[in-house]
């Protein structure tokens, strides 16, 4: 597939829910379920975007969707997570939202806003140097212009 498919279910996608706003079913939901649906269609435009051959495409697909089981496929789920990276996705998904509106916190007057923002930035620097003595302890290296 190329840039132009990908841009063409981007576009389907924006026609769709352009239709959506101007019709007459009023279609609300969560933010959690937008959230949901715009991970989805984000993750299946990447593979889309990736994958050359519409057949392998295909296949792709149904193994993603648990239709189908690739002969390539090593390991299962279970091969890669444990409790640590479980609960680093959960903080992460917690972390994801903006506290501050669903806490309510600056209608509690008893916070000032600088406050807020000092607390933001101290947990924002806190995590960041976890990642950063995470990553000098492991002996995976994600930096690209490493391998070569």
């Amino acid at each position: 597939m190329d840039i132009y498919n990908l841009g063409g279910w981007h576009g389907l996608f924006i026609l769709i829910e352009r239709k959506l706003k101007t019709s007459a079913i009023n279609v609300s939901c969560p933010s959690w379920i937008k959230n949901l649906y715009t991970m989805f269609l984000v993750t299946v435009g990447w593979v889309i975007f990736r994958i050359e051959d519409f057949n392998m495409l295909l296949e792709y697909l149904k193994t993603m969707f648990g239709i189908h089981r690739a002969d390539w496929i090593q390991y299962q789920l279970g091969y890669y997570t444990d409790r640590r990276i479980i609960f680093i996705l959960v903080i992460a998904i917690l972390l994801s939202y903006n506290m501050k509106e669903k806490l309510k916190i600056r209608n509690l007057k008893k916070i000032s806003v600088e406050t807020i923002e000092i607390l933001e930035n101290t947990v924002s620097i806190a995590l960041f140097i976890l990642c950063v003595i995470t990553m000098a302890n492991s002996t995976y290296n994600p930096f690209i212009y490493f391998k070569f």
